[in-house]
Parts: structure tokens; sequence; C-alpha cells
């Protein structure tokens, strides 16, 4: 049976098997119930691992691009760069010469109106996360922390808000919303080709 249990778990099926022990109690009948497949201390790991082959699995049959780009902003080159990072980088560049989070935002294509998430004050990733999942309740909306480069060191802080930008840039709107960037800011010296 441990062997079938196993097996049927690496197919992502969430199979545990527990040991029922009942004890009686002054006359009252207790049950004690011990998992035993997997193990406790194992099962965080073994979740970990069946997430981890499922998305390999996809990445093969989804058809993903995964071209890595050689990215240069102004006088500075990002060699080998994935698309989501360039993006967030030429992103923060133009945040970063002085052009409102907004304004950059406009011009990323399809996803303009949901390629940023501020909130009020300049906070970290803890309060931001907090702030933002307040904010998007107040609404009837989600904030999941996972579509957004939200960590301390992603985070950009303008003028008393804080900013993340979307990490979500599949199929074409990467392209599209580059190619925005590049042609809506010409004197920002925006290149990016695909690495060799």
């Amino acid at each position: 049976m441990t062997t079938a249990v196993l097996w049927l778990n690496q197919r992502d099926l969430d199979i545990r098997c527990v040991r029922l022990q009942p004890y009686n109690l002054s006359g009252r009948v207790l049950v004690d119930v011990q998992q035993i497949i997997p193990p406790p201390e194992a099962a965080e790991y073994q979740v970990r691992v069946r997430e981890k082959v499922r998305k390999e699995r996809e990445a093969r049959t989804s058809g993903a691009d995964y071209t890595k780009y050689d990215l240069r902003l102004g006088q500075e080159d990002f060699p080998r760069e994935s698309k989501r990072w360039a993006i967030l980088r030429t992103f923060r560049y133009l945040v970063e010469s002085g052009i409102a989070p907004e304004t950059v935002a406009e011009h990323c294509g399809p996803r303009a109106g949901r390629a940023l998430r501020s909130v009020d004050g300049e906070v970290g990733h803890e309060d931001f996360v907090r702030l933002a999942t307040a904010s998007r309740a107040e609404l009837g909306k989600r904030f999941d922390p996972i579509r957004w480069f939200c960590g301390d060191d992603e985070l950009l802080r303008v003028r008393g808000r804080t900013y993340a930008f979307s990490s979500q840039w599949g199929g074409t709107d990467w392209l599209e919303a580059m190619t925005n960037l590049r042609d809506a800011f010409p004197d920002r010296g925006i290149i990016f080709t695909p690495a060799g």
C-alpha cells in the first residue's frame, strides 16, 4: 500500500494515510490520529517537489518563449536578461530618470492599465502587501503579490508613494510594451535585442 500511495502522490494526487488509534478514557472514546504517509516532516518537501515537477512539465508543453535579451539603458549594458527582468529594469530606469511611474505605465501596451499598483507612503515589502491587499479588498478585488515585483529592492518609492510593477508579461505583450517604451522615450537610449 505504501508504494501505491507514493506512486499516486507523484502523479499529482494528494493522498495521505493516517493511523487511527482509539482509547478509552473514563467511558469516553478518544481517537489519536497520526499521519503516517507521507510523514508530516516530509509533506512540505513533497509538495514543493510536486509543484516543481508540475511547473517543469507545463514549461515543456506550454510553448513559452524563454528568449534572453541584451539590454542597453543609456550607457549601461545588461546582457542576457530574461524578458521580465528586462522590462522591470527599463521601467525602473525611466522612473529613476525623472518620468512619473504612471506616465511610464501608460506606454506599456495592452497591459498599460494594469502595469502598476501603488500605495500611500514610502514603505517596504510587508507594508506594501498589507496596504495593497486592503485597498484592493475595498474594491472587491484581490492583490496577489506573486504577480508583482514587490520585494524591498524591487519597489519604487516616488514622491510619497510606493509602486510595484507587474511581473506578468507573457505572449506578445512584452514586445509591444518594450517597443512602446523605447519609442515613447527616444532620448533615453533604450535598446534591446535577442541575445546571441
